[in-house]
């Protein structure tokens, strides 16, 4: 188990320039530097030649060689890491994470929404020269990005107990070989025993925007994976837009394949299943690409994901090549599925942006991937092969039950029970008991109409077909009743292990409260992460407490 260290860099407007602040926590919660506010080298990154370097990186990657990808990252490295800023950044990584085999530094940009002129440059050629590294490849340098002062709505809780259920989707586009992404992704999921969901089942079909709503409403996803077009176009009244390219539901002819969805409607698409979506990765062009709005903050397709409540999202800053997106893809779920960095999305982004910077140096395809992550520790999932491909799964109160006096336990099911229904929260068994209530209820009404058929025609009665049809569905009835009686007894366990995780949240969120409250009584800095975490533990009590109302409901 990895020991890291968040290192989170703030960079705001300041009058005509730019300010940059860090700050560094440990793994414990205890802030372990800080420094600046310091200038951001703006004059260096406004500077014409650096300029038309980062142009064209973007407009012509074919006139660009490694060692130019080079000189843009040390530029972005020193206007970034200044005088204190530098000294805290060196310091850690030369003392506590690169001796150490086992720690590594959360590089985490986070952008004001009144720097969009910031936002939009390649950070993740970040190149340190010291150490001759770009940060976005070594594992010892986990490079994230968010936007401060976007309205991210309500975040939901990252981690998922067990396997992620992954919906693909692929559009029909004619000119990208998503024929291979599609197989190595497959094949890649396959290995840890996930089957994902394709759209369209076969290949070549087209898929429109109404499928994947109504197959994100059917069914429930941790993961979208999009593989296709993406576009950022700037409108004739002077407003932007991201936008990625479906198929259109009414096809005028076959060739009719172009149905441009909005990043408007993307937010609307996904805004509903926000409970249970945890990643969307975007191989698209321009997917990460924003603008600033008035009034609106930033805008584009990644963020308009990010508004919709979606806790991490994996997006392009520039077009991706076939060969470099395929070597991607394969790389990422493999590491994100199997290995010592299973279940962590940070970690296997940027091991993926390491293979594809050793099998195309020359490419800007390992700095073209793009992860927005609002998470504490980047574990999207457990109960995957970890190191050494030992299975981690999910802990069940079996193995550790505890007692509380506001949380009396009550009958503990068999371990085989618990192993069973070792997936199913609070909310899929009461969803699972409703439907059983129904059939039940079905049931037993077709048994009360072969009995009152027995008394209404006795020839009927006398053939005895009425009596083997309500044998028949006596034995379902008994069936849904075994059914009902396990799952509410799981349902007990899981709102005895709901309540058990409130109290702990809530003791969390009362320290917290109070460190809050001793920072501002002494006029002291407020750390952003203390006042999103005390955000974030209020959300999960809420979501405990409902959880825990509507369990008790059903329980009586």
């Amino acid at each position: 188990m990895s020991t890291f260290i968040d290192f989170d860099l703030r960079i705001r407007k300041a009058g005509d320039g730019y300010e940059v602040t860090a700050e560094a926590t440990k793994a414990d919660g205890k802030r372990t530097g800080q420094a600046g506010p310091e200038a951001l080298d703006w004059a260096t990154l406004s500077d014409a030649d650096f300029v038309e370097k980062v142009r064209r990186i973007r407009e012509e990657p074919r006139s660009i060689k490694q060692a130019d990808y080079a000189q843009v990252g040390d530029v972005l490295f020193t206007a970034l890491f200044q005088k204190q800023i530098l000294r805290l950044f060196t310091g850690l990584y030369d003392n506590d994470v690169e001796p150490s085999s086992d720690a590594a530094m959360r590089l985490r940009l986070d952008i004001d929404e009144r720097a969009p002129q910031v936002a939009v440059l390649p950070w993740e050629f970040l190149y340190w020269q010291g150490k001759q590294m770009y940060l976005a490849t070594s594992a010892k340098t986990l490079l994230t990005r968010q936007l401060l002062n976007l309205d991210y709505g309500s975040i939901k809780p990252f981690d998922i107990k067990g396997t992620p259920n992954v919906l693909l989707v692929i559009p029909r586009v004619g000119n990208l070989d998503t024929a291979t992404e599609r197989k190595i992704v497959v094949e890649a999921l396959s290995k840890a025993g996930i089957t994902p969901k394709v759209l369209p089942e076969e290949e070549g079909g087209r898929v429109d925007v109404q499928m994947v709503s109504d197959e994100l409403a059917n069914g429930t996803y941790h993961i979208l994976h999009f593989i296709g077009h993406g576009e950022f176009k700037e409108d004739y009244d002077g407003t932007f837009y991201g936008s990625l390219r479906f198929n259109p539901r009414n096809p005028i002819d076959e060739k009719d394949d172009e149905s441009w969805v909005t990043h408007s409607q993307l937010q609307a698409l996904f805004g509903p299943y926000a409970d249970d979506l945890k990643l969307v990765v975007l191989n698209a062009c321009k997917g990460s690409e924003i603008a600033i709005e008035s009034g609106k903050g930033f805008i584009g397709t990644a963020p308009a994901i990010l508004k919709a409540g979606i806790p991490a999202v994996l997006a392009m800053q520039y077009k991706i090549k076939d060969d470099v997106a395929i070597n991607f893809a394969q790389t990422f779920y493999n590491r994100l599925t199997a290995g010592r960095w299973a279940g962590q999305v940070d970690a296997a982004l940027t091991l993926a942006r390491n293979s594809c910077f050793l099998n195309f140096p020359d490419d800007r395809g390992f700095a073209t991937p793009i992860l927005y992550l609002r998470s504490e520790d980047g574990i999207i999932f457990t109960g995957l092969p970890g190191k050494n491909g030992e299975v981690a799964t999910p802990t069940t109160s079996s193995t550790s039950v505890q007692q509380s006096g506001n949380c009396p336990p009550p009958p503990q099911p068999p371990d085989e029970m618990l192993h069973d229904y070792r997936y199913d929260s609070v909310d899929s068994l009461i969803t699972s008991l409703g439907s059983l209530a129904e059939r039940r209820g079905l049931t037993s009404k077709q048994i009360d109409y072969y009995e009152k058929l027995k008394v209404d025609n006795p020839l009927l009665a006398a053939g005895g077909m009425a009596d083997l049809q309500i044998e028949k569905l006596k034995q379902q009835r008994g069936e849904i009743d075994r059914e009902g009686e396990e799952k509410r007894a799981v349902l007990a366990w899981r709102l005895h292990e709901a309540c058990l995780e409130r109290e702990s949240l809530q003791a969390e969120l009362e320290t917290k409260k109070a460190e809050l409250k001793r920072l501002e009584e002494a006029n002291q800095y407020v750390p952003f992460e203390l006042k999103n975490a005390i955000t974030e533990l209020r959300g999960k009590v809420r979501e405990l407490d409902d959880a825990m109302r509507k369990g008790k409901d059903v329980m009586g």
